[in-house]
């Protein structure tokens, strides 16, 4: 009869518990590459998604504009099942003008790459 009742709150409180750490969302890692190809009109932003959180895919995009920790503009998203490098060719650039940019990834949560920045010629 103990072992019953022990056994029975033993269930009780690992059976939330459990479910409590299986629903936690965890965001895709995403790492920030530089640029390259940058001329005075565009250049292209890298990224590589190193893991996918608790996804089967992954949304990755980069986040851009010309002020340090703003990012009115967004690439289109990408849809990825697997681990690896993307990038996105952007033009229509300001030549002289400092851009700074990140990489995004949304799955079950969202996750973003520290932020890089250059400057078109």
């Amino acid at each position: 009869m103990l072992y019953a009742i022990v056994f029975a709150v033993v269930v009780a409180i690992l059976i939330p518990i459990a479910y409590c750490v299986l629903s936690v969302k965890i965001p895709p890692s995403v790492v920030t590459a530089g640029a390259t190809d940058i001329t005075a009109n565009g250049a292209v932003f890298n990224g590589d998604l190193t893991q996918l959180g608790r996804s089967k895919s992954v949304r990755v995009s980069f986040e851009w504009g010309t002020s340090s920790e703003s990012y009115p503009y967004e690439t289109d998203p990408l849809a990825m099942d697997a681990s690896g490098e993307f990038s996105f060719e952007l033009a229509g650039l300001t030549s002289k003008t400092t851009y700074y940019y990140r990489a995004k990834a949304v799955g079950d949560a969202t996750g973003y790459g520290v932020e890089k920045s250059f400057t078109t010629p």
